[in-house]
């Protein structure tokens, strides 16, 4: 297992990421479904293997159109739970992750939820010693990041539906064609794998 690993962090780094992502998931085949909750290395490695492999997904979407690019989001989340249900420690990378992949499809709340509990884990991870690393600055600086491109995710969000509010009265519906796509395209623009909706898609 061990070895499979460093055979997907290689090829990770190297931006292969379908062969990396086979790569960790042979090495949880060859960990085993054991149970390990009383091993905190296990757990670890295991939860190490899943955040890797979400990682995988969320570069795999990057290279896809949108449709398709939420399924790898949604794969990745499910790793990136996993993950943090398996460490045995607070999990702030894995925690981070998903909220990326969160966003990604357009889950602006739940994206920011998972940010706040990022820089909750961190704290928790560095109060044996009283100071956060670099790591776990870096992880809070992505952290806070989420939340603003979240924010400016949901005020976009707001202004499509604003614009695609059909208008006129006695009978007459007018809808503001140049006005739609406008504002569809500053929402795909924030978070391009969202669903911006038929109607806007149909203007834009």
């Amino acid at each position: 297992a061990a070895k499979a690993k460093a055979d997907g962090d290689s090829q990770f780094r190297a931006n292969n990421v379908v062969a990396a992502r086979e790569s960790y998931t042979r090495a949880l085949d060859r960990l085993g479904a054991t149970d390990d909750v009383a091993d905190a290395t296990r757990r670890s490695f295991r939860a190490a293997l899943l955040s890797n492999r979400a990682a995988c997904d969320m570069a795999m979407a990057r290279q896809h159109g949108a449709a398709k690019a939420r399924q790898f989001y949604h794969r990745a989340q499910r790793d990136c739970t996993a993950a943090f249900e398996a460490a045995p420690a607070p999990y702030a990378r894995a925690m981070l992750r998903r909220g990326q992949a969160k966003l990604a499809i357009g889950n602006s709340a739940g994206a920011i939820e998972d940010a706040f509990s990022v820089e909750a884990a961190v704290v928790e991870m560095s109060a044996a010693d009283g100071e956060v690393g670099q790591r776990g600055q870096a992880e809070i600086k992505e952290a806070r990041e989420l939340v603003a491109k979240a924010r400016h995710f949901e005020t976009q969000r707001r202004r499509l539906a604003g614009a695609a509010r059909p208008r006129g009265g006695a009978g007459r519906v007018v809808i503001d064609v140049a006005a739609i796509s406008a504002a569809r395209k500053a929402f795909v623009d924030a978070v391009p794998s969202a669903p911006a909706g038929p109607l806007a898609d149909a203007c834009a």
